[in-house]
């Protein structure tokens, strides 16, 4: 017995032995709806979904030629075949030109009838396929149209890239296909590492897991080229199936793989249902490009993000050198800013921005004069004065790059106090950036820590003290209630870093 197929036909006459003549020829194969004229057969094409319509042209209401005309100019790929008992040409060209994709006369032959609705069907099949494709590489394109629109290189991220890339891609409601049992897995060049990520969409979730791939998958994987495996192929479905085990943790069933890699870097699909070659090699490559491209971008970043903090620790150890200070002082007063800005709670990206801008405070010291920075006395008011337009200089010397713009309020203001007792300006309050209130407690006590030329190292009980009650160079209504309150009660965080990053240092002023 032959198994009826999935695909649904609508037959259209207004003669009822002629429907059901149809209907029982059509329903062997194929799933069967009828209606008795084309208005119903408009509206059943309204509410459900058909892969071919066989219809009469003589009809009430509403005739064949002008249904069909209609059903055409729907937007998708809709095939009608023609049936009727006007054999004349004229009838025939008027089918045509009204966009029937085939005509028949009666009566007709059984066997033609279901050839030419075998071939109809199988068109349709391939015209959806396309049309979900071309489909599928728009959705792509505007994806990454709107990626490089939105593009800042401080917030790129190729872990998150990705992810958003296969939630486009697989989100379809409409398409069934698509909320299937289909996995994807990107492919990096660490292939021996779980940097690969597997993909796949669960109760209309995207879900994703890293997936270690053994090396020997590359021996399936040549790159710029569409690569199919069948079920056929044991060892790729062994090394699949054990794979896709181990990161799902439940039993696999392997029908089918499909890859495109370029460099090493590409996407497999797994279980892909109703793939048609000649159109998804292009979408394939198409993910697997943007997926380089993103990478590529990611790699970038990373290169211009290493340089560029590279270039802030090397201009911030320059104004330790031209202080005479040498050691951790920088890297500790990032780390204690870091540790304010997270109990005050500012967001992530502000945090991390801070953690690295932090150490630029100084910086403007290398255009004081290194007499009186390395002073090993009590300055003069003049040479004080002098030494107070160090925080001009910074801001001077980074500029405006507005990746400098959180070390340049550093600069500015980490000798602001909040009684308005600090310079340059002597603004006070909330007026002084938040950046400036952290570093300037954070400065603070690492200075009493360490050893000047002028002063003693303070013990962390000391430099407590000094802080919180005030020696006359300290008073506690300098500094943010709010960053007061936290040091008095988590001083002790403070000591760890200065125990964990401690060293022998000499230097001047502060």
């Amino acid at each position: 017995m032959r198994m009826k197929r999935s695909e649904k036909i609508l037959v259209v006459d207004d003669d009822e032995k002629n429907r059901t003549l149809l209907h029982d020829i059509l329903t062997l194969q194929y799933s069967v709806k009828t209606a008795r004229n084309g208005q119903e057969a408009l509206e059943a094409l309204s509410s459900e979904q058909f892969h071919l319509v066989v219809m009469d042209i003589k009809m009430p209401v509403m005739d064949g030629l002008e249904a069909c005309s209609i059903i055409k100019s729907i937007p998708g790929y809709m095939p009608v075949i023609l049936i009727t008992g006007l054999r004349d040409t004229e009838h025939k060209i008027k089918g045509i030109s009204a966009g029937a994709d085939e005509y028949l006369g009666k009566p007709f032959n059984t066997f033609e009838l279901l050839a030419r609705v075998g071939n109809l069907i199988e068109r349709k099949r391939l015209f959806d396929k396309m049309e979900q494709v071309i489909k599928d590489i728009d959705t792509l394109a505007s994806y990454s149209q709107e990626e490089m629109q939105r593009y800042d290189a401080e917030q790129f991220s190729f872990p998150q890239s990705v992810p958003k890339l296969f939630e486009r891609f697989l989100y379809d409601p409409q398409d069934t296909i698509k909320w299937g049992n289909e996995y994807f897995i990107t492919i990096s060049p660490s292939y021996l590492k779980t940097d690969n990520q597997l993909f796949w969409k669960e109760k209309k979730e995207l879900k994703q897991k890293a997936i270690l791939l053994p090396e020997k998958i590359w021996d399936y994987l040549p790159a710029g080229k569409l690569i199919i495996q069948s079920s056929d192929d044991k060892d790729i479905k062994e090394l699949m199936e054990n794979s896709l085990r181990v990161v799902l943790s439940r039993s696999f069933d392997f029908k089918n793989l499909f890859a495109y890699v370029e460099n090493k870097m590409g996407i497999v699909a797994v279980n892909f249902e109703g793939i048609e070659t000649r159109f998804h090699a292009i979408l394939f490559k198409e993910i697997a490009l943007i997926i380089n491209f993103f990478r590529t971008i990611s790699i970038q970043i990373k290169e211009i993000n290493d340089a560029f903090k590279y270039m802030i620790s090397a201009l911030s150890r320059a104004a330790e050198a031209h202080d005479d200070e040498t050691g951790n002082h920088i890297i500790r007063v990032n780390e204690y800013s870091k540790l304010i800005a997270e109990q005050l709670g500012l967001d992530r990206k502000m945090i991390d921005i801070l953690y690295y801008s932090a150490q630029m405070h100084d910086v403007g010291k290398i255009m004081v004069p290194s007499e009186i920075i390395r002073k090993p006395a009590p300055l003069t008011k003049e040479e004080f004065e002098i030494i107070k337009t160090h925080t001009i200089h910074g801001v001077k010397i980074l500029g405006s790059s507005s990746r400098l713009s959180v070390a340049r309020e550093v600069a500015l203001y980490h000798h602001e106090k909040y009684d308005g007792s600090g310079y340059p300006s002597g603004i006070k309050g909330e007026n002084i950036p938040i950046t400036g209130r952290i570093v300037m407690l954070a400065d603070i006590y690492d200075a009493l820590r360490s050893k000047r030329p002028y002063k003693r190292p303070f013990t962390h009980p000391e430099a407590v003290a000094c802080i919180v009650n005030g020696d006359g160079r300290t008073s506690p209504g300098q500094f943010d209630p709010f960053i007061f309150s936290f040091f008095k009660r988590k001083a002790h965080l403070f000591e760890e870093i200065w125990e964990t990053l401690k060293d022998e240092q000499v230097g001047g002023q502060g």
